[in-house]
């Protein structure tokens, strides 16, 4: 026997309401579903607290719903789960947002169905699933941002005509796991900087930054420094490859023209080109972009970042110069962008 139990501030479900229920075999959702059904699809089916919840759900054949919440003459949803139908986003049920006279109009309460059924498999606070429920919620109750949002490729999806249902559903789930696997990965990084980041904070004109220096490959290391001290102005990340990345953080409104210029004639000096010939090169060492005499090193505008290689430029040679090289020419060649 299978036993649903929900709690929210409007009302909860008793074992007596859904005595008798059964393995889930059938899950309904609405026809051309959106981003947000979808969502709590994916929790229900490719989670762990979900199968657990929801015995039998990973292999529960997909039905589409087509007369809007109401139950249109059809069987109430308790009715459907004492027989293995689970109801998302229609139907009137648990997890169906719209108003009824049973729930009330949980959008009033900002939910969504995804944000329904993370709540009920205690997902909703889970530092994994949250930004991506938050995320899905807040863009079914706001509206899309653009044309290229998920929800709206979704839409495309479905309005375009060469697309069945179940081909969303599959995009829509590779694209969730994708943006799990990116918070995974971010989690990952926030232990590696708070565990191995080394610190130096500097003066600056009048103002203190602090500049972090770390050794990893995590290509999210960056977002997390960030995330993690709001104070930071540079970070420093050192692959094992040897390549470096210099990433500023572009609410200090730093100038890296002069780190550019310095960077480059030094890594010329290593590499052995004679000062006369480094010379005249002249201004173009604090251009942007990369060098024909030195691509080692790519001033990336906008954004202010100087990157010896990247995740689309990986056959870059690595720099020549020590850490603690490029550190000291950060430090002494750093500047703010003049105000208007």
């Amino acid at each position: 026997r299978y036993v649903l139990l929900l709690h929210s501030r409007r009302w909860s479900m008793t074992t007596q309401q859904i005595a008798g229920a059964v393995r889930v075999k059938t899950i309904v959702i609405q026809h051309a579903p959106r981003l947000d059904s979808l969502g709590a699809l994916f929790l229900i089916q490719r989670t762990r607290a979900g199968e657990k919840a929801f015995p039998g759900c990973k292999d529960a054949t997909i039905e589409f719903w087509g007369t809007g919440t109401a139950s249109g003459g059809k069987k109430r949803w308790q009715e459907n789960l004492k027989e293995g139908v689970l109801m998302l986003g229609v139907g009137g049920s648990p997890f169906d947002e719209h108003p009824s006279a049973e729930f009330g109009d949980r959008k009033k309460e900002q939910k969504s169905t995804m944000k329904l059924v993370a709540e009920h498999l205690h997902l909703d606070k889970d530092p994994l699933f949250k930004r991506l429920v938050d995320n899905v919620t807040k863009n079914d109750l706001e509206g899309a941002q653009g044309p290229l949002d998920l929800s709206n490729i979704v839409k495309a999806m479905h309005r375009s005509g060469g697309n069945n249902p179940e081909n969303v559903i599959g995009f829509a789930f590779e694209a969730f796991d994708a943006l799990l696997g990116e918070q995974h990965q971010f989690l990952l990084a926030c232990k590696e900087v708070e565990s191995a980041a080394w610190r130096r904070t500097i003066t600056c004109g009048n103002r203190k930054l602090d500049i972090e220096l770390i050794c990893s490959d995590n290509t999210l290391v960056a977002r997390a420094a960030r995330h993690l001290n709001n104070r930071l102005a540079v970070l420093i990340q050192v692959r094992a490859s040897g390549r470096t990345q210099i990433l500023t953080n572009a609410k200090c409104g730093l100038c890296m023209s002069k780190v550019a210029s310095a960077l480059r004639r030094a890594e010329l000096t290593k590499m052995g080109m004679p000062s006369s010939e480094i010379e005249k090169i002249g201004e173009r060492m604090s251009a942007p972009g990369q060098l024909k005499e030195i691509p080692t090193w790519c001033y990336q505008m906008p954004g202010e970042n100087l990157l010896n290689g990247s995740e689309t430029a990986r056959d870059v040679e690595p720099t020549h110069l020590k850490v603690e090289e490029v550190f000291e020419i950060i430090c002494a060649n750093i500047m703010f962008k003049q105000k208007d």
